[in-house]
């Protein structure tokens, strides 16, 4: 099942405002969250490192991404989407915990 995919430095994983149709678990890495990203008035939300979720609000009820997204380092990320959630968590039960908190 693992979608691997792989960002490097200050790639632009979600953008503020896209729907989605998956979330990514944070596998190897740090991401940084923004608000208003490129802006004047950037505002950084919180850096996630390795065991974060970040899009779950659009996997779970499609709204838009409520932040920008970007690799502060090299990323490896798992996507998951509606179609391989419970096989994600079948293959990864040790990270159901940590996605429900990010969550």
């Amino acid at each position: 099942m693992e979608n691997i995919i792989k960002y490097k430095t200050d790639d632009v994983i979600l953008d503020e405002g896209c729907i989605t149709t998956y979330m990514y678990f944070i596998k190897s890495g740090k991401v940084i969250l923004y608000i208003n990203y490129g802006e004047p008035d950037e505002y950084v939300l919180g850096i996630y490192s390795a065991g974060k979720v970040i899009g779950e609000m659009a996997l779970l009820d499609g709204s838009a991404c409520m932040y920008t997204a970007v690799a502060y380092d090299d990323v490896t990320l798992i996507r998951i989407t509606q179609h391989n959630i419970n096989t994600f968590f079948e293959e990864h039960p040790e990270c159901t915990l940590g996605i429900m908190r990010s969550m």
